[in-house]
Formats: structure tokens, C-alpha cells, sequence
């Protein structure tokens, strides 16, 4: 099912380039909503409780490039994008470490592909489509922990809203 989604999205893209497409370069910023949290785990190898905190991550930095059209009312937006990030975690008594608080940084750099379609009125634009991510590079302070499995997917998909603004040829949008 993936291979087929992944065909017809490419096909899709193909078809659409033979339009008049505008091309430039595009750039955002992003922050991750996800709130600080803790949690406890206990391995079943040792029966120890350690204790885990998520203080925070990184803004998300992008840049690439962007396909625009405009079909009638409706839009037509593609993307190339790189972006980066970094996720922190506070944890405390594992193993072979001291009892010392270590902070734990996990860093990704992800080659993303939107495709967005929807309605554009006078220069607001509602629209919604798929993105395919695929992993570029993941570096992992739990890859130290021995009993530490990477569950990191090298590919994924999902969907997205969007709300836009033109301004000339800058698009201002929010995902």
C-alpha cells in the first residue's frame, strides 16, 4: 500500500508540472507543541526505576523549494524541504550511568515532501494534502544504553492543513 501511495503521488506531481508552475526558494520556522512531560521506566533486565523528563525541543528549521499554481479558485502547492530539529530529555540512574542527571539530545534532519491542494480566495488560501518524510540523518544520545532499541521508521506519511496568505510572490502559511 505504501509503494502504491508513494506512485501515485509522484504521478500526481508529474502531471501537475506540466502546468505553468512558479518555483522559488522557501524557508520556515517551526516549534514543536508538544508540552515537557515526565515519566518513569523499569526495565525488566534490572527491576530499577529510572525517571525521565522531557524539557523541551528545539525550533524546527526548514529550507528547500516550492512549487505554486493557480487553477482557477483552486491551488495547487508542492514542496522540497530539509528540516532539522532536536528533541532534549533529562534522565536520571540508568545503569552503567552515575546517578547523575544526563542530559539525553536526539537530533533528526528529514527530507519532507507536502503537497497541499485547496481553495484559494482573493489572496487567502484553506488547503490540505499528504507529506512524505524520509529520514536523512538521526543522532541519538540513547543509542549509549545498551537495552536502547531504535524504533525511528526511515519513512513515514501523514496529512496536513494549511492556512495561507499571498502577499505578491511571498506566501505566508501556517501548517
Amino acid at each position: 500500500m505504501k509503494r502504491f501511495t508513494l506512485l501515485a503521488a509522484f504521478t500526481a506531481m508529474a502531471f501537475m508540472a506540466q502546468a505553468q508552475w512558479k518555483i522559488g526558494p522557501k524557508a520556515y520556522f517551526g516549534v514543536v507543541a508538544q508540552a515537557p512531560g515526565h515519566f518513569s521506566i523499569m526495565p525488566m533486565q534490572d527491576n530499577r526505576l529510572y525517571d525521565i523528563r522531557y524539557i523541551g525541543s528545539s525550533f524546527v528549521t526548514s529550507a528547500g523549494f516550492m512549487m505554486y499554481n493557480d487553477v482557477g479558485p483552486i491551488f495547487l502547492q508542492a514542496e522540497l524541504m530539509g528540516s532539522a530539529y532536536r528533541n532534549e530529555f533529562l534522565m536520571s540512574g540508568y545503569k552503567n550511568l552515575s546517578d547523575a542527571t544526563q542530559l539525553m539530545q536526539e537530533s533528526y534532519l528529514i527530507l519532507e515532501i507536502p503537497v497541499n491542494a485547496g481553495i484559494k480566495i482573493d489572496d487567502f488560501k484553506l488547503g490540505l494534502g499528504p507529506v512524505m518524510e524520509f529520514l536523512l540523518d538521526a543522532d541519538s544520545d540513547w543509542s549509549r544504553l545498551s537495552d536502547y532499541r531504535n524504533r525511528i521508521r526511515p519513512m513515514d506519511f501523514s496529512f496536513q492543513f494549511m492556512a495561507g496568505y499571498n502577499i505578491g510572490v511571498l506566501h505566508i502559511d501556517i501548517k
